[in-house]
């Protein structure tokens, strides 16, 4: 069986388990959430519920994980969850071992969220099959509308685990989401000027984000996962730009600029930095995520307002 498979079975699991018996006695509720873009989501959602305290498991600095590995501290946080939320489609498959033995109720963030295929080669796979690649993108989290899909997931998955705050859980996701419902529809707005040329991104990650932004992606530069653009790699955008012309090159915030700021350069093509919102500062307020979003609606307008 695969491991995404295993997780599905992870969650479908969790919520035929007899939690709010088991969470009648106790008055504590411990949430923990994998990374740091579902964290700021769960922060929300659990904003203000009586004895609710949310959690961190992967440091809010490391980005997606993809070379993540459980310190002894996080073992230590995973065995005082009362329930883990995870991202899901393949995000977090170095934990199912821990999850599984552990026996922790899951929450799958990704549960009823639209998704794009993915355009980076799978670092993930299993060790046997060399040719797999994810079937999906895993960075939901990129985009506002998926954001706030995800949101109103969650929080209807935590009310069948725990009854008791599923009223509560509703209402904060409900006024969380459509807030982030509205950020999409201004980032719709700003990405009106890139529609028609599209653009090329650094990685896939963005991909939610144009989408929210209506704008196509002509290509991604970091085709794999396990290591930086190559030289003849770069050489092939540069033609693919020469070909395709894009409206604009777009960086992320948490790689390395010098291949984007080469394309531009070699290219002439505008470029800009956004910002996934895959990491942060640990400390960060509620509104990070909402900050984040509109640190990237400002950018896309100050570049099209240069066009």
């Amino acid at each position: 069986m695969h491991r995404r498979t295993v997780l599905m079975g992870l969650a479908a699991s969790a919520l035929a388990f007899n939690l709010p018996t088991a969470f009648a006695r106790t008055a504590s509720l411990n949430l923990l959430a994998t990374t740091y873009p579902v964290y700021q989501l769960v922060r929300n959602i659990a904003r203000g519920v009586d004895g609710v305290q949310v959690e961190l498991l992967i440091p809010a600095g490391t980005g997606c994980p993809h070379d993540y590995a459980p310190s002894p501290a996080d073992m230590q946080k995973l065995a005082r969850a009362s329930i883990i939320i995870l991202n899901g489609l393949g995000m977090e498959l170095m934990l199912d071992e821990n999850i599984r033995r552990l026996n922790l109720p899951v929450v799958l963030a990704s549960v009823d969220v639209s998704t794009l295929p993915s355009l980076i080669r799978d670092n993930l796979q299993d060790k046997e099959d060399h040719s797999h690649t994810h079937a999906l993108n895993p960075h939901i989290f990129a985009a506002p509308s998926r954001a706030a899909q995800m949101t109103r997931s969650i929080a209807l998955q935590l009310g069948k685990l725990v009854p008791r705050h599923a009223a509560a859980f509703a209402a904060n996701a409900s006024a969380y989401a459509e807030r982030l419902d509205g950020l999409a529809a201004r980032l719709k707005n700003a990405g009106a000027p890139f529609a028609a040329a599209g653009v090329i991104l650094y990685h896939d990650a963005l991909a939610y984000l144009a989408d929210d932004a209506g704008i196509p992606v002509l290509d991604v530069v970091q085709e794999n996962e396990e290591q930086a653009p190559t030289a003849a790699r770069l050489m092939a955008v540069v033609r693919e730009i020469a070909r395709r012309r894009p409206a604009l090159l777009i960086g992320e915030r948490q790689f390395p600029a010098d291949a984007m700021l080469t394309l531009a350069r070699e290219s002439g093509v505008p470029l800009i930095f956004l910002d996934s919102g895959a990491s942060g500062d640990a400390d960060a307020p509620l509104s990070a995520y909402e900050d984040c979003m509109n640190a990237n609606i400002r950018a896309l307008e100050a570049a099209g307002a240069r066009k």
